[in-house]
């Protein structure tokens, strides 16, 4: 019987964390996005961020949290860089919407305001 302590469970969670964001600031990376490091902030840490921003609306799986990360790269880890930024952010706050619809609706929105276009942030 194998038994697996609490201890060994965190670790792997951790672990299997970490790997994540790794992967996830590499994908954001090659996503091509990079008004995100402004200097400030390396794509790990972003990546992180994203990740954390992800768990607090409720975006749980991998593929919804990549496709949540990528608008979050293009739009500002809160939407500030969004139009109709309020809606969207009402949006990702409700209650009782599942991870996924909140992204889909999220991702939805953004091609209406935008028409498909990808914006970014020029520097001054």
């Amino acid at each position: 019987m194998l038994v697996i302590r609490p201890q060994q469970y965190a670790l792997f969670e951790q672990l299997s964390r970490d790997n994540f964001v790794q992967r996830l600031a590499v994908h954001l990376a090659d996503f091509g996005c990079t008004s995100f490091l402004d200097g400030k902030l390396t794509a790990i840490q972003f990546a992180q961020l994203a990740l954390n921003r992800c768990e607090e609306v409720g975006v749980s799986t991998e593929f919804d949290v990549v496709r949540l990360a990528e608008c979050f790269a293009q739009f500002g880890l809160n939407l500030e860089r969004a139009p109709g930024k309020s809606r969207l952010r009402r949006l990702l706050a409700h209650p009782s919407l599942p991870g996924p619809a909140k992204v889909d609706g999220l991702i939805r929105l953004l091609r209406e305001s935008t028409y498909g276009r990808t914006l970014v942030r020029l520097q001054p």
